[in-house]
């Protein structure tokens, strides 16, 4: 069979049409094309579809950012002054209390050694015979300073290791002075704000001023120590002196403003 000659102008004899190489690729070009402007088409025609139903069409991908170190501003809370008699002795003054909380790490093997630790430290520290990943625990109530001190060193290793602080204002047990001095609230942040009585009276002079501070802290939580800053002095509360003819018992000691236990 002789062979077909091809022509000019990609046609042969007897007017059969033979694409060249170059038809070929331009065939399969619009070809991909075709097929992309079809897809796009379905999932228009998807989404439009899914407003009209009230479905919100899904929204794209996104990557939550990484924890990062930033800074951490507070304050210092100021101890409240306290409230005297004509003769110095006091009729109200606050005190501070600390207690131990932590909480349990979710690592079985981990929660296991922090609580051996804390309990060969703190013997009387109240620890349940199972421990809950994810629980946050009490342990022990009426630290004292060196406590406090030793557990802001274990915190290092401890995430879960906290010292929660309390301030309690108290008065004497008598009838009148409960009257002339009134009561203070506790506020969130620890401070303590007269409503009624002389501990409304002279609130702004009793209050101080509490100091503020920054710190960084880290991806994981935690303060960067080296990093704390003072950026206000913290400025104790006024005692304030109360001309008033009330009877405190002769043996009543005088606690200094802010005092808490050992």
């Amino acid at each position: 069979m002789a062979a077909l000659r091809s022509m000019p102008g990609g046609r042969i004899p007897g007017g059969v049409a033979a694409p060249n190489a170059g038809g070929w690729r331009r065939l399969a070009g619009a070809t991909l094309i075709l097929l992309a402007l079809v897809a796009g088409a379905l999932l228009l025609g998807r989404h439009l579809a899914a407003r009209r139903r009230g479905t919100p069409a899904p929204p794209p991908a996104v990557t939550a950012p990484l924890g990062r170190e930033q800074w951490f501003t507070g304050e210092i809370p100021a101890p409240r002054g306290r409230i005297l008699d004509r003769y110095g002795r006091p009729l109200a003054w606050s005190t501070r209390h600390f207690t131990l909380a932590w909480t349990v790490p979710a690592d079985a093997r981990a929660a296991e050694e922090e609580a051996a630790v804390l309990q060969s430290w703190l013997p009387r520290a109240k620890l349940p015979p199972e421990l809950v990943p994810g629980q946050r625990l009490r342990i022990q109530a009426g630290l004292t300073s060196g406590e406090v001190e030793q557990a802001h060193r274990l915190r290092s290793g401890m995430v879960g290791l906290e010292v929660e602080s309390q301030v309690r204002r108290q008065r004497l047990s008598l009838p009148a002075v409960a009257a002339l001095v009134g009561e203070v609230r506790i506020l969130p942040d620890g401070r303590e704000v007269g409503v009624s009585g002389l501990e409304k009276e002279w609130d702004a002079r009793l209050r101080g001023q509490p100091g503020r501070f920054k710190v960084m802290v880290g991806r994981d939580g935690r303060w960067r120590k080296e990093t704390w800053q003072k950026l206000r002095e913290m400025e104790p509360g006024y005692d304030v002196y109360v001309p008033a003819p009330v009877p405190p018992p002769a043996a009543a000691p005088v606690p200094a403003a802010g005092a808490g236990p050992g």
